[in-house]
């Protein structure tokens, strides 16, 4: 399998689980960690930062894998 198929698999992994969580609790936002009266520039500014680190993560695992001996293009 490629990166990407196993990426989507986990999303769909950990989406499914939040739902799960959602129903559990009978809460729209169960792991909420701010109130919906945060300020918005905030929750915006936490999602730019929350893909920034997702981002990192992903390019850095990608420079990782060229070293693993078994993901080696023929």
């Amino acid at each position: 399998m490629d990166r990407l198929t196993i990426l989507a698999v986990v999303g769909i992994w950990v989406n499914v689980a939040l739902a799960g969580f959602i129903v559990a609790t009978n809460n729209p936002s169960p792991i909420a960690v701010a109130p919906a009266s945060f300020p918005e520039q905030f929750m915006w500014a936490g999602a730019g930062v929350f893909a920034l680190i997702v981002l990192g993560l992903y390019l850095w695992t990608e420079l990782k894998s060229r070293d693993f001996p078994l993901l080696e293009a023929d």
